[in-house]
């Protein structure tokens, strides 16, 4: 039986919940009075754990899951089915999203391959219908914190139960080994299984092209690989890696140093610089900026000030405001503000400079764009070199992206 959805009045994250979430309640409403054998939706992985960048689709699927627990608490017949990738064309996913969930651990099914899972729709009322690489997909998934829905797992408890043991066993060959070593040496041995891992992270055969002082995001390393690098060194290393060490430890010689540091036994102040104490007061030796009124340094800051220049602009001339403005403040969805103070050539950004792609630089937040051109002003108005600049409290280097620089 089909029932159409008909008109329905929604706007922001209502619209993508309307098809699945509205279309299932609309049939759920027609369809509570009749004797059903099965009540059978169709849901997605996205709205099982969760899809980056798909807010509203996961949250769609989630909402089927929530309707399915609902029939069943009224006595009634349902089950939400959350496949994952489909192997064909007849699949959601292409070959870009295909690939990426192939680096998480999620793999391609042949839709024969998920019609079993109908014959289970009497005995369960929500159920995932995946292939896991788990080995792939537990580290990256539990990255963050414990994860509940592996608990139940028994594959994903194996990935769990093992890591730790394996670690241990490595961290203690590897310490001994490294006792027998000069400083230089143990930093070699430690150097090369960085160096092998990085490179088997961004799918080169060896680590011959990797310059060790070239920063990790200018290799090509994204957040996904910098997790699987993590991932990598626990095993190879026997560590407890943060997830953030890519960043903390921008390049394979910092991570080296860091590594040992830790295998070692040591603190970062020992590894890294002296702690430096001053009581010199606080100077500003360079400035960076972006302010309405086409202030970009002091200089046009001061002429914008001592000119009186007013910053106001009409929103109209940046946006088509035309059906956004409504003069009642609880208007829904509308702005009563017409006036703003804005910032000029916002979207001007030279991603490349900073060793972004330009599919990662599309959706950067403005203010992250205009972070880094005002950082990087600043450092070069107080005639500043990046890579001599030192986090006193830590040796890490500070600067911009993560290139040559971090945090």
């Amino acid at each position: 039986t089909f029932c159409p959805l008909g008109e329905l009045s929604v706007s922001g994250l209502e619209a993508d919940l309307a098809g699945k979430v509205g279309g299932a309640w609309h049939l759920h409403e027609r369809l509570s009075e009749h004797s059903l054998d099965a009540f059978v939706l169709f849901g997605s992985i996205a709205g099982l754990w969760g899809s980056g960048g798909q807010a509203g689709y996961s949250a769609a699927n989630a909402g089927l899951t929530a309707l399915a627990h609902h029939r069943r608490g009224c006595g009634l017949p349902a089950t939400v089915l959350h496949w994952g990738a489909w192997a064909d064309e007849r699949g959601m996913a292409d070959a870009e999203a295909m690939r990426q969930l192939r680096r998480r651990g999620v793999l391609p099914v042949a839709p024969e391959g998920f019609l079993p899972a109908l014959d289970l729709v009497h005995e369960r009322v929500s159920l995932g219908v995946v292939d896991i690489d788990w080995a792939r997909f537990v580290p990256a998934f539990t990255l963050q914190r414990p994860r509940p829905l592996l608990q139940g797992v028994p594959e994903a408890r194996a990935v769990l139960d093992e890591a730790p043991a394996t670690a241990g066993r490595v961290a203690v060959a590897l310490r001994e080994s490294l006792r027998a070593l000069s400083d230089e040496q143990a930093l070699a041995r430690v150097r090369g299984l960085v160096l092998a891992q990085t490179s088997a992270t961004l799918g080169h055969q060896t680590g011959d092209a990797l310059g060790l002082d070239v920063g990790f995001q200018e290799l090509g390393l994204d957040s996904l690989m910098a997790v699987e690098l993590r991932n990598r060194l626990q095993q190879q290393l026997g560590l407890s890696v943060p997830a953030t060490v890519a960043f903390d430890h921008p390049t394979v010689a910092r991570l080296s140093e860091w590594a040992l540091a830790e295998l070692r036994g040591q603190t970062s102040a020992e590894v890294d610089v002296e702690l430096l104490a001053s009581d010199e007061p606080v100077a500003i030796v360079g400035a960076g900026l972006r302010m309405p009124g086409g202030a970009t340094d002091l200089d046009s800051l001061w002429r914008v000030l001592s000119e009186g220049v007013d910053t106001l602009r009409e929103l109209s001339e940046r946006f088509d405001f035309a059906d956004r403005y409504d003069p009642d403040p609880e208007a829904v969805g509308c702005s009563y503000v017409r006036h703003a103070s804005l910032l000029d050539d916002v979207a001007g950004f030279d991603a490349s400079f900073f060793g972004i792609s330009p599919r990662e630089a599309g959706p950067m937040d403005p203010q992250h764009r205009l972070l880094l051109e005002t950082a990087w002003e600043a450092l070069e108005v107080a005639g500043i070199c990046p890579s001599t600049l030192r986090d006193t409290a830590t040796g890490v280097f500070v600067g911009v992206n993560g290139n040559e620089y971090s945090q």
